[in-house]
C-alpha cells in the first residue's frame, strides 16, 4: 500500500472499511451521501490505503490522524471496522452504531478499540 492524502472508490452493493489498528487519539466521522463514491480522507496525518475486494483497507498502525469518510447513501451493506471490531454500520438508509437505536445521516467517534466483535 501506498501513502496518500486521500482515496476514493465506487463500490458495489457492500462496502468495508477497514481500519488496522486503534489508535490512542484519532476520531473517525462518517457521512452519508447521495453521490457515488466511498471516500477516506485522513486528517492531521498520513496514512497508508489498499483496496480490497469489498472496499478499503487503512493501515493506521501508530497514527493520530482523524479521518472523515463519505459513504454512498445507495448502498445495500456497510460496516466500519477497527482491528476487526464494528465502530459502525449501514442501518437503513442511515447509520448505526452497535448497541444503540436508531440511525443517522452521520457518526463521529473515536478509533479506540471499542466497538462489537
Amino acid at each position: 500500500p501506498a501513502a496518500a492524502s486521500g482515496v476514493a472508490v465506487v463500490p458495489g452493493r457492500a462496502f468495508e472499511l477497514a481500519f488496522r489498528a486503534p489508535q490512542r487519539r484519532g476520531r473517525v466521522t462518517v457521512v452519508m451521501t447521495d453521490g457515488p463514491e466511498a471516500r477516506v480522507d485522513p486528517i492531521g496525518g498520513a496514512v497508508a490505503f489498499a483496496l480490497t475486494d469489498g472496499g478499503i483497507a487503512v493501515d493506521n498502525r501508530g497514527s493520530a490522524a482523524g479521518y472523515r469518510v463519505s459513504l454512498p447513501r445507495s448502498l445495500a451493506a456497510a460496516r466500519i471496522r477497527v482491528a476487526g471490531r464494528t465502530l459502525a454500520f449501514k442501518r437503513g438508509a442511515g447509520l448505526a452504531v452497535p448497541g444503540t437505536p436508531g440511525a443517522r445521516d452521520s457518526v463521529t467517534l473515536p478509533l479506540s478499540a471499542a466497538g462489537a466483535p
